[in-house]
């Protein structure tokens, strides 16, 4: 791949619209759903739904299909105000906090094992975040391997692998393109699908298609996301 082929606009758009669902996924599997969540994933909606009519991804559709079974209008109010936050939030309750045999959205309890909180692979998630400059931010309840940290991470650095890309520096973009796909490696792609499976798995019990077309989504995404930036940083 030439280094204008990295560095033009359609390539920096691809990598802000990364950032964008990264950053939309790790706030819905944070916390229950705020106004401010709902807003996000308003914003991002077409763009997530451009990219599965684009990739047909298997998992997504599913998402998408659960979401609006008999119709190719894909509003996105639709998955915020058919669906009360109310009945959200307590499917995040009973999904991820209090519920019977609640499922975990950390990584140690996946792949430590002592199937455990803080355990060697939180140390390790912990560890690639400082060798990249990255800290969580304190005092908000969550992890360095939860879930939504991990998403966070992921949308970060794909901020900056944007900028690189716009300022043409593009070394150093595909520096931060093998950082990621060194933590899909290594993290994300070890556990998130086993997670995703257990939610969809229960969506039949659940209140809302809130949780199950998330799960969906993200499965989905995170498979074709690491196919795009394994393409781009090829040798």
């Amino acid at each position: 791949m030439s280094n204008n082929e990295v560095t033009d606009e359609s390539l920096a758009f691809a990598l802000n619209g990364r950032n964008a669902v990264f950053n939309v996924l790790s706030k819905v599997f944070a916390d229950v759903p705020s106004a401010e969540t709902d807003r996000l994933v308003q914003e991002a909606i077409k763009g997530i739904v451009s990219f599965v009519c684009h990739t047909c991804n298997s998992d997504m559709l599913k998402g998408i299909d659960l979401l609006i079974p008999d119709s190719t209008d894909y509003s996105w109010d639709l998955v915020v105000t058919a669906d009360s936050s109310e009945d959200r939030a307590r499917d995040y309750t009973w999904l991820f906090l209090s519920g019977r045999g609640a499922i975990s959205l950390n990584e140690s309890v996946y792949l430590s094992p002592e199937r455990l909180l803080m355990q060697e692979p939180w140390a390790a998630v912990k560890a690639f975040y400082y060798s990249n400059n990255i800290r969580c931010v304190p005092g908000t309840g969550i992890t360095e391997d939860h879930l939504a940290a991990e998403l966070q991470f992921m949308s970060i650095t794909s901020e900056k692998a944007a900028l690189m890309c716009l300022s043409g520096e593009t070394d150093s973009m595909i520096n931060i393109l093998r950082v990621q796909r060194e933590f899909y490696k290594n993290h994300i792609l070890r556990w998130f699908s086993e997670v995703c499976n257990r939610i969809t798995a229960r969506q039949d019990r659940l209140n809302s298609v809130y949780y199950p077309v998330f799960a969906y989504i993200l499965k989905g995404y995170i498979n074709e996301d690491y196919r795009f930036i394994c393409e781009l940083t090829s040798e």
